[in-house]
C-alpha cells in the first residue's frame, strides 16, 4: 500500500460514518434499531386501533379464545380470525421478550402494508409496500441515505436500486406487473426468514 493510499482510508471511513449518522432510517413512525418495547408502545391493531400490546395480552390470556384457537387450528373452522391473531400475538410477545420475530402490519397499522423483523428485541428490518411510484420511492431513499444507489435486476424485478451504507442494506424495487414500489431496509446480513 502506498503512503498516499493511507491518507484516503480515514476519509473513506469518515464518509461512511457521516452517511450512516446522517441517514434517515425512520419509516412509518419507527426507526431501525429501536427496541420492541419502544415499537409496541405506539403500535396499534389494524381494524380496532387498539394498542397491539394490550390486545395481544388480552387475547393470549383469554381461555375461551385459546380454546377456539385450538379448535380452529385442528378442526373445520379454519377461517377463524384467531388462527392468525394468536400466531401474530405470539410473535409480538416473542419480539418483546427479545426473540426473533416477524410482525405484519395487522399488528402495527401505522406500517400500512408490510412487515418488520425483530432480532434480539430490536427492529432489524422493514419490508414495506409503498403507494408511491417507483421513481418517487427511489428519490426518497436517495435523500434518506445521502448516497446514490446501484441498479440491480432479477427475473421477477422490473426495476431495482440497492444501497449498502454503514452496515445498512436498502432496496427499492418494482415487481413485474405491479405499479407499487417495494421497499426493504435492514441491517446488512438480516433477512426476513
Amino acid at each position: 500500500m502506498k503512503p498516499a493510499d493511507l491518507f484516503f482510508i480515514p476519509l473513506f471511513w469518515a464518509s461512511l460514518m457521516f452517511a450512516q449518522s446522517g441517514s434517515d432510517l425512520r419509516f412509518s413512525g419507527h426507526t431501525l434499531g429501536e427496541t420492541a418495547e419502544t415499537f409496541f408502545s405506539t403500535a396499534t391493531m389494524m381494524e380496532s386501533r387498539e394498542a397491539t400490546k394490550d390486545y395481544c395480552k388480552k387475547l393470549l390470556n383469554d381461555p375461551e379464545a385459546m380454546r377456539r384457537y385450538e379448535a380452529a387450528r385442528t378442526g373445520i373452522n379454519k377461517k377463524d380470525f384467531l388462527l392468525s391473531d394468536v400466531g401474530g400475538c405470539k410473535d409480538v410477545m416473542a419480539a418483546l421478550r427479545g426473540g426473533r420475530a416477524h410482525v405484519g402490519a395487522r399488528f402495527a397499522s401505522e406500517l400500512g402494508k408490510g412487515s418488520v423483523l425483530f432480532v434480539d428485541g430490536k427492529l432489524a428490518s422493514f419490508t414495506l409496500l409503498s403507494e408511491s411510484s417507483y421513481a418517487d420511492a427511489v428519490a426518497d431513499m436517495k435523500k434518506r441515505l445521502l448516497v446514490p444507489g446501484h441498479r440491480y435486476a432479477s427475473p421477477q424485478i422490473a426495476e431495482g436500486m440497492r444501497w449498502e451504507v454503514g452496515g445498512i442494506t436498502a432496496m427499492v424495487f418494482k415487481l413485474k406487473y405491479h405499479d407499487e414500489a417495494n421497499i426493504y431496509v435492514g441491517y446488512a446480513g438480516t433477512t426476513a426468514q
